[in-house]
């Protein structure tokens, strides 16, 4: 397979390029890029995202430090990264004239349905204590000094980004689209991921994942595996297209 393919990974909200962290054994010459967000992760003392399009923005810049005027690229983005990811891609497309192989969005409601999800500028104890059941945290950790200095901030502004986000029109992708579901996410079910499939004008499949929300850390060897899969075929039927 072609070694100069890249994978662009988002982060889902208050997350981190770590999430990602499982995924780097898996696809050989292939390249995982895992991306922070500014005043996230490798980037903590950076400025936080005033409103989406400022995080959209930051996130185009840094994809286009890497070479992908000349090599092939996909990009995937999980729950706020999902949403992310299409912007990403749509700029990417539209702006610079460069196609990702594929754009692949995981356990995210489609833009308008995104556009609707209501207010999540939660009251403070209330997103603190979603993080504990969610098991993104421990009940120990989430009050201390610590995680209110150092990581709260972040998950914060990341879920007020979501409350701010909003529908102007519906814009088709020019590449594929891979919608990945997880058959015990409680958080958004398979119907409302369907709707993704109106999003591209080229095809668009989706990829049921034996768990919940965040499948992507739980059976990141599955989602990998598909990957690997869905690369290999857009390979194989570029160099048809060419021979």
């Amino acid at each position: 397979m072609n070694k100069d393919i890249k994978i662009f990974a988002l982060p889902f909200a208050g997350g981190s390029s770590f999430s990602y962290k499982d995924w780097k054994f898996s696809f050989g010459n292939i390249k995982l890029i895992p991306l922070d967000y500014s005043g996230h992760g490798k980037y903590f003392k950076g400025k936080l995202a005033d409103d989406f399009e400022e995080l959209v923005k930051d996130v185009v810049e840094k994809i286009l430090t890497f070479d992908i005027q000349t090599e092939e690229f996909c990009i995937y983005g999980h729950s706020l990264g999902g949403i992310v990811a299409y912007h990403t891609a749509l700029i990417l497309e539209e702006d610079y004239f460069l196609k990702p192989l594929c754009t692949m969005v995981g356990a995210c409601y489609s833009p308008k349905d995104f556009a609707n999800l209501g207010d999540y500028t939660q009251i403070d104890d209330k997103l603190k204590n979603n993080l504990v059941l969610q098991g993104r945290v421990s009940k120990t950790l989430v009050y201390t000094k610590e995680f209110e200095h150092f990581f709260y901030p972040a998950i914060k502004n990341d879920f007020k980004l979501v409350s701010k986000y909003y529908f102007q029109s519906m814009k088709l992708l020019q590449s594929d689209i891979d919608i990945f579901c997880g058959l015990f996410d409680s958080d958004i079910d398979i119907e409302a991921m369907k709707k993704w499939c109106q999003y591209s004008n080229s095809k668009s499949r989706i990829h049921i994942i034996d768990g919940d929300h965040f499948f992507l850390e739980s059976h990141s060897n599955d989602v990998c595996k598909i990957i690997n899969s869905i690369i290999e075929q857009k390979i194989k039927l570029k160099r048809k297209k060419v021979d």
